[in-house]
C-alpha cells in the first residue's frame, strides 16, 4: 500500500509520513502526517469492523463535543477508507502528555465534563448495540483449559488465579442475567482509560474511538468509580472531581460491576493470549507483566471481588 499517494488522492493531503507509536493494538498501525501547510495529522490503519468508531468521532465533532479530535473526511465526504482487511482514518494530531502514567490533577474534573458531553449528545445509527451478553466467558474458560498443560510463565501464573478467573466468569454471566435493562442508552466510548488521553494547553482529548457502542453510561462511569484507569491509580480526590465534572445520576452499582466483571475476564484472556502467541519475547514478557498486574493487589480481577 502506497499510503502516501492514498492520501494525496482520496484526502487531497500532500504530507512527510512518519510512523508513529499506536499503542499494544496489534492490529493497529498510526504514522504522523506532516502537510506542507505545517498542519499535522495522525492516519490509523486498523482492523476490519471498527468504522463505526470513525462515524462516532465524526457525530460528536458535529456536535462540537469539545476534546475529540477532527475527524477529516475523504474527498467524497466518507468518515474512513475501507481497504483490504482493514480502515484508514485521518484526523486531528494532538501533540502533547499522553500515557497511563500522566497526572491529570485538577483536570480530572475537565475529564468528567467531557466524558458528559459525549453521554450528552443524540444518539448515533449505526453503532453495536448493548446486549448484555458478556462476550470473553466462552474464551476465558477455553484459556483455562488451554493454560492446563503449558510449562510457559503465564500459564503457571494463569494456574495459580484459575479459580479466582473461572469464579469472575461466573459471576459476569449471573449479573448480566439479572441486570435491570430499561435504562437509557448513550453513546460510550469504551475505554476511556488514560492511555488513551492527551494533554494538551486546550485541555483534554479522547481519543482512539474503535470500542464505541450504544450503551448505559456505567460501561464508562465503571473505569472511573473503581479508578484503575490510570498508574497510579486514581485517588478518592481524584474519582470526587471526575464525578463533580460529571454531574447527573448516581451510576448504578449493580451495572458497574457487570461493567468491570466484563473489562476484566477481556483484559485477562487477551494479554494471556499475548503472553503465549506474541512472536518477540519482549512483548511477551511486556504481557506477563501487565497480567501479573491485572489478578495481582488493586488489579482488576481483585476489584471484581471487592
Amino acid at each position: 500500500m502506497d499510503l502516501t499517494a492514498l492520501l494525496r488522492d482520496r484526502y487531497g493531503l500532500d504530507a512527510v509520513l512518519t510512523a508513529a507509536d499506536g499503542g499494544h493494538d496489534p492490529d493497529a498501525a498510526v504514522w504522523r502526517a506532516v502537510a506542507p501547510d505545517g498542519r499535522v495529522y495522525a492516519v490509523k490503519r486498523s482492523a476490519a469492523g471498527v468504522a463505526h468508531g470513525l462515524h462516532a468521532v465524526a457525530h460528536l465533532s458535529a456536535h462540537h463535543v469539545p476534546g475529540v479530535p477532527a475527524t477529516v473526511p475523504t474527498l467524497d465526504g466518507r468518515a474512513c477508507l475501507v481497504l483490504d482487511g482493514g480502515e484508514l482514518s485521518v484526523t486531528e494530531w494532538i501533540t502533547g502528555e499522553g500515557g497511563w502514567g500522566q497526572v491529570l490533577g485538577e483536570r480530572w474534573r475537565a475529564y468528567g465534563e467531557l466524558m458528559a458531553a459525549v453521554h450528552a449528545v443524540s444518539a448515533l445509527g449505526g453503532l453495536p448495540v448493548e446486549d448484555w451478553r458478556p462476550i470473553a466467558t466462552g474464551p476465558t474458560r477455553v484459556m483455562d483449559e488451554r493454560m492446563s498443560g503449558l510449562g510457559d510463565e503465564i500459564a503457571v501464573v494463569w494456574r495459580a488465579n484459575s479459580a479466582r478467573i473461572l469464579a469472575a466468569a461466573d459471576r459476569t454471566e449471573k449479573l448480566a442475567a439479572t441486570l435491570d435493562r430499561d435504562v437509557p442508552y448513550v453513546l460510550t466510548h469504551g475505554d476511556p482509560h488514560l492511555g488513551n488521553v492527551i494533554q494538551d494547553e486546550r485541555g483534554v482529548w479522547l481519543i482512539d474511538w474503535d470500542g464505541a457502542a450504544m450503551a448505559p453510561a456505567e460501561r464508562d462511569l465503571s473505569f472511573f468509580h473503581y479508578g484503575w484507569i490510570a498508574d497510579p491509580a486514581m485517588t478518592a480526590a481524584d474519582k470526587a472531581a471526575f464525578f463533580a465534572g460529571y454531574g447527573g445520576r448516581e451510576p448504578d452499582p449493580a451495572r458497574l460491576s457487570y461493567y468491570l466483571h466484563a473489562r476484566a475476564l477481556e483484559d485477562l484472556e487477551s494479554w494471556a493470549r499475548s503472553g503465549l502467541e506474541d512472536a518477540a519475547a519482549e512483548d511477551r514478557d511486556f504481557s506477563l507483566r501487565i497480567f501479573r498486574g491485572l489478578v495481582g493487589d488493586g488489579g482488576v480481577l481483585t476489584l471484581s471481588e471487592g
